[in-house]
This record gives C-alpha cells, structure tokens and sequence, in this order.
C-alpha cells in the first residue's frame, strides 16, 4: 500500500508489460461492443459515471494529499478536463467537444500509453487505465445519444480557444497541459509553430471522430 500512494518516483516512466497492453486493447473493445449495444440502459451510463468519479477522488485525493504541483495536478489535461466535462456538465456543443476528445484520449492512451515515472502499482498508473476506460464509456454513451452538431468553424473556434488557454495557464504554473510547452515531433519548433500544429491537429481529430460517431448513431438508431 505504501508503493500505491508512494511519491518516489523512479527514473524513467513505466513501460507496460506486453500482457497489459494486449489486455487494454481487449477490454476497449468489449467495452466499445456494450456500449454500442446498450447505449440506451441507465444502468450502463450510472455504472461509467460511477466508474470515473471512483477514479478521480482517489487521483485528486493523492494529489491533494501528497501537495503535488499544480504544473501536473491541475484538471486541465485534455482527457481529464473531457472526464469532469462528461460527468457534470449539461448537453452543450462544448460537452460535445470533450465527449469526442475522450474518445480519441481513450484509444490513444490504451495504443500509446504516456505513463509517470512510477513503479507499478502505484495509483497514477492504475488510474491512468481505469480513468481512459471511464472516459472512452462516457464519451462514447453520450456521443450515441445527444443531437449536438459542431461546425467546422466551431470546431476550429473551440480548439483555438482552448489551447490558448491553457498555453496562458502552462506560463502560470510551468506546465506543459495540452503538449503545448513540450510538443512531441516537433519541440524543436516555435511556439507559435506549434501552437498551429496542435490546435490543427485536434480540429481534424474532432471532425473525424464526430463524422465517424455522427454514422454509428445513425445505426444504433435503426
């Protein structure tokens, strides 16, 4: 239990064994394959919601309790904003947004994986996969149902208003929320450079992945 909670870190980030990638993978899609079938149950949506607040108590708890820095523990990560998006906020085009982030945050984190300098089990890495397969049920649930549609200009607005904030908020606190301060590929790059790249880069994720999700509703619908 003392390993779980530690705050020891270890010198370079965890590496999934072979067995829990394969795993991950497996669980995704059984949880991809319930979703798509009983998107219209309450118990199914009550038991995500469940599944994620479980996550992010015992997360923040650890946060709050071990005083870590807000540059890593504040909610502004893409995939943890789309978490407290899902769970609280009411049916909106922003709600939208996060819900199809959460769906590409889920299946990138499951594919590949970005873990903290931990030694397994420790609670950063077991919530890593238990919060993106919260995340991916919740948005998925809520994207087979709302009637929300985003416009590219909306899309692009949205985005853009979004990575600027949190390049305001990465100067404040050191952080680097939205990849924005160490931008893989292209760190190398300027700013403003990368800026571009990233908000271009989930504007073309989003219009994807709603078109994608807009026809799997049209199907579960039949």
């Amino acid at each position: 239990m003392d390993q779980f909670f530690s705050t020891q870190g270890t010198a370079s980030a965890f590496v999934p064994p072979m067995w829990v990638y394969v795993s991950a993978i497996i669980v995704m899609a059984l949880e991809m394959v319930f979703c798509l079938k009983y998107h219209d149950k309450a118990w199914l949506k009550k038991f995500f919601w469940l599944f994620q607040l479980i996550q992010l108590v015992i997360l923040y708890g650890f946060y709050m309790v071990q005083r870590i820095s807000i540059s890593i523990s504040l909610p502004l990560y893409h995939c943890r904003a789309a978490m407290f998006s899902l769970m609280f906020m009411k049916d909106s085009k922003l709600k939208k947004m996060f819900a199809v982030i959460g769906i590409f945050g889920g299946l990138l984190a499951i594919f590949i994986p970005i873990m903290d300098k931990y030694a397994w089990p420790h609670v950063t890495l077991v919530s890593f996969y238990w919060g993106h397969f919260a995340l991916f049920g919740n948005s998925l649930l809520y994207l087979l149902e709302t009637k929300k549609k985003l416009s590219l200009k909306e899309i692009i607005g949205i985005n853009l208003l979004i990575d600027v904030f949190l390049a305001l908020v990465n100067e404040l606190t050191n952080g680097n929320y939205g990849f924005l301060r160490e931008t893989p590929l292209i760190a190398g790059w300027s700013f403003l450079a990368r800026l571009v790249c990233v908000t271009l880069f989930f504007c073309l994720v989003t219009y994807g992945i709603q078109k994608l999700t807009d026809y799997l509703q049209t199907r579960v619908s039949v």
